[in-house]
């Protein structure tokens, strides 16, 4: 007979075997489609605390392996009720719930050793705590028995989203156009290779507010004149001592594009390093992965830094530019004067002017 999962359906029965009068008894009977099962709990028993470490595992249902290798066939078992008691010898001592093949009269037990769970022949229901006055604390492990490859594919996207595997390095071409190398990302269990990208001919789209509300917009350049300020897309401030950040974005799709976002406007270097990137629409964390930022000076085409998220932290940095500096005694703005090396080599030539009057030598 087929194994699953093929679908088998019984036609007949022969009645007498002869090359010339053989004659078959047809009795079609088609016994479902085949599935996949997997080894887990497929029907999760109620756990009741009734004091001092004691507690009942209701009824249930599992799929156990018929085999220890785990490579055998896959059958539900219902479980009956069962009562135990928890240990108590210690505080917020583990100990956990099974349902055990028990060879092939499948329980519930109770065990302290969760090395013995080897997902074959006995798997796991419960993890449980007995307070110091005997109440139990429990949590489930679910039903992996059933949509057990739905249920990873779901945790893996929630929890870890589109992560690199290699590759995906930032650069900038001629001043203001976005490179990317080519490499590989993982979107759940699915792995994508993506090609290199120049944003001189390929898609660049700039994420950015309207009217307080996200929107988009193809572009071909980061931005040195402007800055996302939460509502629109203004211009940097008045003055040359203003600062934005390009945070870059590699799209996982077949149009090979790439995302943009503008940082707030920053009138210091190091504020603009101290950056946390802003906030995403939610979407873009399942289209996209944060590649690196290019941060720019007001109308300066060289970039002050570039940095790729897989390398760099995105957190303070020393100051590059003394005119980034804070809070210097003395003087005022942009008159931090020095001696020259001529000064510096003949200190008793010159003029020196003080507060309680002019000294000449």
């Amino acid at each position: 007979m087929p194994v699953s999962p093929c679908e088998v359906v019984n036609v007949g029965y022969i009645i007498n075997s002869d090359v010339s009068s053989g004659i078959i008894q047809v009795n079609i009977t088609n016994t479902g489609q085949g599935y996949y099962e997997f080894v887990g709990v497929t029907e999760t028993p109620t756990l009741t605390s009734c004091g001092a470490g004691c507690f009942t595992v209701g009824t249930g249902s599992v799929n156990l392996c018929t085999n220890v290798s785990g490579d055998g066939y896959v059958r539900n078992y219902f479980l009956t009720e069962a009562s135990f008691t928890a240990s108590l010898s210690k505080f917020l001592d583990s100990q956990y719930v099974v349902a055990t093949y028990n060879s092939g009269s499948p329980k519930w037990d109770l065990i302290s050793n969760k090395s013995t769970i080897d997902s074959i022949q006995t798997t796991a229901v419960y993890v449980i705590t007995a307070g110091t006055t005997g109440v139990i604390s429990q949590a489930s492990y679910d039903n992996p028995g059933t949509l057990l490859a739905n249920k990873l594919l779901l945790r893996t996207e929630t929890t870890h989203g589109i992560e690199r595997e290699y590759g995906l390095l930032l650069g900038v071409s001629g001043s203001t156009y976005v490179t990317v190398t080519s490499g590989s990302v993982w979107l759940g269990i699915n792995q994508i290779s993506l090609s290199s990208v120049n944003t001189s001919v390929n898609r660049f789209v700039l994420v950015a507010h309207s009217a307080s509300m996200w929107t988009g917009a193809v572009v071909t350049q980061l931005t040195n004149t402007q800055c996302d300020d939460g509502s629109d897309v203004v211009a940097l401030g008045s003055g040359d001592d203003h600062w934005v950040v390009n945070y870059i974005y590699r799209g996982i799709g077949t149009q090979d594009s790439t995302i943009v976002m503008y940082s707030p406007d920053y009138s210091s270097e190091i504020d603009a390093r101290l950056d946390a990137r802003p906030e995403t629409p939610a979407e873009l964390q399942d289209i996209s992965l944060l590649i690196g930022r290019v941060i720019y000076k007001k109308n300066v085409d060289t970039p002050v830094s570039v940095e790729s998220a897989f390398s760099t932290t995105f957190a303070s940095a020393g100051i590059t530019d003394h005119n980034s500096l804070n809070n210097l005694e003395g003087g005022v703005d942009n008159q931090y004067y020095h001696l020259t090396a001529v000064e510096y080599g003949n200190p008793n030539s010159g003029s020196f002017i003080r507060a309680t009057g002019s000294f000449i030598s």
